[in-house]
């Protein structure tokens, strides 16, 4: 037997929480799935891909968002908030004397969660026409702290350490070989004892719990729905302001994680200029760092000239590479800007040395590393990234 990992400290997962999870999972796959349970909790799992089948229920109801709606007056998104204020006769809690599930939803309705008559001054007058003076009063009276708890118990957790990912795999199947009794003698012909061999094949059952260490990508987006959820939260809460669009985050997400980069530093790194994805210089740097090649890459010495960068490939001789501002002057990177500003060049020449010197190494001694990965000034400024360069020079004219 297998017991439920933990969570929130010492408290151990129910089933009805492996079953969110494997939803949360399902969902995030592209699968539908189809519960079938009487336990009213499971309603909160309802969704355009789950959907819940009451066996109580005499005519089989199947739950989706609009039917649960229909029935209890809340969408599943607010079915915890329900039982947080009506309570579950089933797992023995009644949070409010009074207060079933029609003025659950009334009040969910009104203030929107199950807490919410408790976030600002209560109106009085406001709760009388909704309970009732008395039943107003002893609700007031009573305060969050029983819907608050009621939560806890009612919500479904959904993120348990599961590794699910095993269902998809391919059935192992394990070979047992099954003797049987020798048959009885048959009559009136006097026969040896015969054994019959039996094969059966029975699938082997591995446990889906993972270790209970803590996974360093855990909260990041795993299949496509939660990607694109991911993208437009992203996108919309403007903590990156160089990433416009859902669909631009999308794009630096997946390019970040086929670098083995989180979702979050991918976004704050990445820089969409002229329709194409730029990388900060740091960012290349420290891919180059991070890649298990790499001995030594810093940058030994810096001025307002140039820059010079040791490195070391494992297996290599160690080098050194040297950028100088007049190699930045002779690619037209020192020129005003399209405003008449002075460039970052002019403004910054040691931080520019620096930056494209570290660049410019990693390209020419980590290319499988780096490969596509340009920073916003050579999309922006006019320099070439060296694959175009051999083109132009092998066509014999511009790209």
């Amino acid at each position: 037997m297998f017991r439920a990992p933990k969570y929130n400290g010492d408290l151990y997962a129910e089933a009805d929480d492996v079953i969110g999870s494997l939803c949360a999972w399902a969902w995030e796959s592209g699968h539908s799935v189809t519960i079938l349970s009487s336990d009213k909790d499971l309603l909160q799992l309802v969704n355009e891909q789950i959907a819940v089948v009451r066996p109580i229920d005499a005519e089989h109801i199947v739950y989706d968002s609009a039917k649960v709606a229909e029935k209890y007056g809340v969408p599943p998104s607010k079915f915890p908030d329900l039982l947080a204020l009506a309570g579950d006769s089933s797992d023995g809690y009644k949070p409010y004397a009074g207060i079933g599930g029609t003025r659950a939803a009334n009040l969910i309705r009104k203030y929107g969660h199950a807490l919410g008559v408790f976030e600002r001054a209560v109106d009085m007058a406001e709760l009388n026409e909704l309970l009732g003076a008395k039943l107003a009063e002893s609700f007031v009276s009573a305060g969050p702290e029983p819907a608050r708890k009621a939560l806890q118990v009612a919500t479904i957790v959904r993120d348990l350490p599961l590794d699910f990912e095993r269902l998809t795999g391919e059935q192992v199947m394990q070979r047992i070989e099954l003797e049987s009794e020798p048959l009885p003698k048959a009559e009136p012909v006097q026969s040896a004892p015969v054994a019959a061999s039996v094969v059966s094949m029975v699938p082997t059952i591995k446990p889906v719990l993972t270790s209970s260490k803590s996974d360093p990508f855990a909260l990041q987006p795993t299949g496509q729905q939660s990607l694109r959820q991911f993208a437009a939260d992203a996108a919309s809460s403007r903590m990156f302001p160089q990433i416009a669009t859902a669909e631009q985050a999308v794009v630096v997400i997946a390019w970040g994680q086929n670098l083995g980069v989180p979702a979050v530093i991918a976004l704050s790194q990445a820089y969409v200029v002229y329709g194409r994805v730029g990388w900060g210089a740091q960012f290349i740097a420290g891919l180059v760092k991070n890649n298990p090649s790499c001995v030594k890459f810093y940058v030994a010495e810096t001025d307002d000239e140039h820059a010079t960068v040791v490195y070391q490939r494992r297996g290599e001789p160690e080098g050194k590479y040297t950028f100088r501002w007049k190699d930045a002057e002779r690619r037209g990177l020192t020129k005003q800007t399209r405003n008449g500003e002075p460039s970052m060049w002019v403004k910054f020449p040691a931080i520019m040395c620096r930056w494209a010197a570290m660049r410019e190494c990693a390209r020419m001694v980590w290319p499988d590393v780096v490969t596509g990965v340009y920073t916003p000034d050579e999309i922006a400024s006019g320099d070439i990234p060296e694959h175009m360069i051999a083109r132009m020079v092998a066509e014999g004219g511009p790209a």
